[in-house]
């Protein structure tokens, strides 16, 4: 996985959640299975740590079902509702936010900020 194809992924996955027409559950689900669970970047050291921490936070909270895959997926986002999908879609956002600063001006934010 490269810086590129990781900004990619992370673009895809914000054009899902703002363009598609769809409630925010599903969109939820498109912009993970279709683009985030695809941006395995857990091992590529081009990465900084700090993104890959963020990426493997969504996505554990998104994997907290036992059952295989994308089942695993769409079941952890079916139990949730308003409050708890729309601090999901906004991590989402907020880590592309920082990528692409990071892209743009070389700034990593600290963890917690």
């Amino acid at each position: 996985m490269s810086i590129g194809n990781f900004r990619c992924r992370l673009a895809d996955s914000v054009t899902e959640l703002t363009t598609n027409p769809e409630k925010i559950k599903c969109r939820l689900e498109n912009a993970i299975l279709n683009h985030l669970l695809l941006a395995n970047v857990t091992d590529c050291e081009e990465i900084p740590q700090y993104f890959r921490d963020q990426h493997r936070g969504i996505i554990t909270q998104v994997s907290t079902k036992t059952r295989c895959g994308q089942n695993g997926v769409r079941a952890s986002l079916e139990g949730r509702h308003g409050k708890t999908l729309a601090k999901l879609a906004t991590e989402i956002l907020k880590l592309h936010r920082d990528f692409e600063e990071y892209i743009n001006n070389g700034f990593i934010p600290e963890k917690g900020a």
